[in-house]
């Protein structure tokens, strides 16, 4: 069985919309067990495409990835190639998907994962997604969703630095909590026609630059009052919300803080944005 290779960079693709679920058929619910192990040393890299259905991800103390999912639909069933230090677990068609089936439809994936270090890519749409990295040892991860509802948390420090953290989403309401925690130097995040929440929350481990590129969007960025913070507004914004103790300089907000600093760049095209220091 062979599959594509996932690309290295992400890209942000507007994807055709059709109507989920149009002509699929269900049957009964079968499930597959998963356990794929790394057969060799670091570094290991997990990919998972999925749509239409539930994500549930967390961390493991297996090497490898293991779990359940659990689906009803043929044309639905997931992909699983392993070669040396890559697993990739795949759902065909889900760029069919515009919105979240209906219940009858069942599609839940409950995995979890483990690598010293770990390359993660997840591409998902028209899910539910609760993607909990915490105790993942991430070295990059790089996430690509739409017209989803998901939450991706970090709530203890990263242990090895994430040299790759992207993030691209459409029409999606995600939300990504603990960021701080996740250890990267550069975040690069876009996101277009959703709502998006960015929590800063947690403990900067080096000085960390965040590239925020949204349109026709509502974001949220959420920094702690201890972190050192400057936030640079560009571009065309539609509604601009300021809450806390900032010192503006025109499209400029500084916070003091002590110790590692966190510089944010947002460049919106008509779109809403909040920022918010608690």
């Amino acid at each position: 069985m062979t599959m594509k290779p996932f690309r290295k960079i992400l890209y942000f693709i507007p994807i055709m919309i059709v109507m989920a679920g149009c002509g699929v058929k269900t049957s009964t619910t079968k499930q597959f067990s998963i356990q794929e192990n790394f057969t060799n040393t670091n570094p290991a890299e997990i990919n998972l495409v999925m749509g239409g259905g539930n994500l549930q991800v967390s961390a493991s103390d297996e090497n490898g990835i293991t779990g359940l999912i659990e689906n009803n639909t043929e044309n639905w069933q997931p992909d699983i190639v392993e070669d040396n230090q890559q697993i990739s677990i795949s759902q065909a068609g889900i760029s069919k998907f515009s919105t979240i089936p209906s219940q009858k439809f069942v599609n839940n994936w409950n995995l979890k994962l483990n690598g010293d270090p770990l390359d993660l890519f997840i591409e998902g749409r028209a899910y539910e997604g609760m993607i909990d990295l915490t105790d993942i040892n991430l070295r990059s991860f790089r996430f690509l969703d739409s017209v989803s509802e998901t939450e991706v948390i970090f709530n203890k420090p990263n242990p090895v630095k994430m040299e790759t953290f992207e993030i691209g989403s459409a029409g999606s309401n995600l939300s990504l909590s603990g960021l701080s925690n996740a250890n990267f130097e550069q975040l690069n995040f876009r996101g277009a026609g959703g709502r998006y929440t960015l929590d800063f929350s947690g403990a900067l481990q080096q000085d960390a630059q965040v590239t925020i590129i949204s349109g026709l969007g509502f974001i949220r960025v959420e920094i702690p009052e201890a972190i050192p913070a400057t936030v640079t507004v560009n571009g065309i914004v539609r509604g601009l919300i300021v809450e806390g103790p900032w010192e503006t300089d025109q499209n400029v907000y500084k916070n003091s803080g002590s110790g590692y600093q966190l510089f944010v760049d947002v460049n919106m095209d008509m779109g809403t944005l909040e920022l918010i220091l608690k």
